[in-house]
């Protein structure tokens, strides 16, 4: 699959707010994207990753060995990022089922910037 979208998710210490933001994805209309999910938490939150995991097209979990700051966190998840585009949410953002495919048309027009996404060089 080409990629166009990488959706980064950073999260720390907010289980249920993870599971809420994982199941929004979830219910993403537009399927073509990749979820890298960097855990900056000391527990691994395995069990939300496998129980959602299953319902995401492409998961890619990155789990820090120390704590490190958001900053870094986005950083090691845009090295990670295969998508032409990136887009970028915190746990506890919980958005609307179409927004991926939203903000996907937006990219597309010529004139409107787009604050939403990022392109990688």
């Amino acid at each position: 699959m080409n990629l166009t979208v990488s959706v980064i998710v950073r999260t720390v210490r907010r289980a249920q707010r993870l599971r809420e933001c994982l199941q929004t994805l979830a219910a993403q209309t537009y399927r073509e994207f990749e979820l890298v999910l960097v855990n900056m938490n000391e527990s691994p939150m395995t069990s939300i990753v496998e129980e959602m995991r299953t319902h995401l097209p492409i998961v890619r979990h990155l789990r820090l060995k120390r704590a490190c700051s958001r900053p870094a966190a986005l950083n090691r998840g845009i090295e990670s990022a295969r998508g032409r585009l990136i887009t970028i949410l915190d746990d506890e953002i919980c958005g609307n089922p179409i927004i991926l495919g939203i903000l996907l048309a937006i990219s597309k027009a010529p004139t409107l910037p787009i604050p939403a996404f990022a392109s990688k060089p």
